[in-house]
């Protein structure tokens, strides 16, 4: 999927807490300064870790 959407992803912790930073390939120049942070909210129950950042990839890749 990272390659069908385009983004790299980079695991990394705050705070403690697993993260992960998905960056699409191409970003236009209008998107340069927005950061968009998702959480997942099954996080805590079902498909923890990269299992639960499907929406992530889909949300960086068509977004930009």
């Amino acid at each position: 999927m990272r390659d069908r959407m385009q983004v790299s992803v980079e695991p990394s912790k705050i705070d403690g807490v697993n993260v992960s930073t998905i960056t699409p390939t191409t970003i236009p120049a209008e998107n340069s300064d927005k950061v968009l942070i998702h959480v997942h909210g099954g996080c805590y129950v079902l498909f923890p870790g990269e299992s639960g950042i499907t929406e992530a990839l889909m949300m960086a890749g068509f977004g930009h």
